[in-house]
């Protein structure tokens, strides 16, 4: 019969094959759990040259921060470096000799990750080849609603994309918003932009710049954004909304 004492050194002989514990930056360690300790910190910890092992990562942040992966001489998922989120497991497989991919719950994204969401414009009225679109007259106005992902870190870029019915350097389109979190006022932000003009070509796509008014965006936003073709000259067919952004 084994004794108690042999079978608590056994267990910790299977631990220390299994799991790794890391309390401070360094190097991760294929092939096993690393058990990565931030109750000190946020820590900086790098993947094995995928050249030189194929053995997948699996990283484990046990504190109450989270650690941010870097691999060296090559991308995580394309961005100079990734996040692990804490108690959530990741694994890193080495997909090419300067390339890895991330997999997992705990995934975040980093170093120049950046996600994007398309809003449709709603009660289309038109189409515009094989689009579906919203046409608005030259001198009238319409409303998008979007809601901002709950993994919002920062605004990258914000636009309405459309098709103009006519050539105008600088048309004149009028900006305005209204939005909030669940418990705020519906215009706890409100902007507007009535000063810039924008350069349309006639049948070319465009992305009309909506970062002037949406400033303060944060994550699980409810949006408005009315756009006035102020003085444009002809008519403008909108196809929706695509906010640009990089993920906590």
């Amino acid at each position: 019969m084994v004794d108690a004492a042999t079978l608590a050194q056994w267990a910790a002989e299977s631990q220390a094959l299994l799991f790794v514990t890391h309390a401070a930056g360094g190097p991760l360690i294929a092939g096993k759990v690393n058990l990565v300790d931030t109750s000190g910190g946020a820590l900086a910890m790098t993947l094995p040259d995928p050249t030189l092992t194929r053995e997948p990562v699996v990283v484990v942040v046990t504190g109450a921060s989270d650690a941010t992966i870097t691999v060296a001489g090559g991308t995580i998922d394309g961005a100079a470096s990734g996040t692990v989120k804490k108690g959530a497991p990741a694994q890193y497989d080495a997909k090419a000799p300067d390339y890895v991919r991330c997999v997992g719950p705990g995934v975040g994204t980093g170093g120049g990750g950046t996600k994007s969401i398309f809003t449709v414009a709603t009660n289309y009225n038109a189409e515009h080849g094989d689009f579906r679109v919203r046409n608005i007259a030259g001198t009238s106005a319409f409303n998008f609603s979007f809601c901002v992902p709950a993994d919002f870190g920062a605004l990258v870029g914000a636009a309405a994309v459309a098709i103009p019915d006519g050539t105008n350097a600088s048309a004149d389109i009028d900006l305005s918003s209204d939005y909030g979190a669940p418990g705020e006022a519906f215009d706890n932000h409100s902007e507007s932009d009535t000063t810039s003009t924008y350069s349309l070509v006639e049948d070319e796509l465009v992305e009309i710049d909506l970062s002037s008014v949406l400033s303060s965006l944060s994550a699980n936003d409810y949006v408005g954004v009315m756009i006035d073709n102020n003085a444009v000259g002809f008519s403008v067919d909108y196809i929706g909304i695509v906010l640009r952004y990089t993920p906590v």
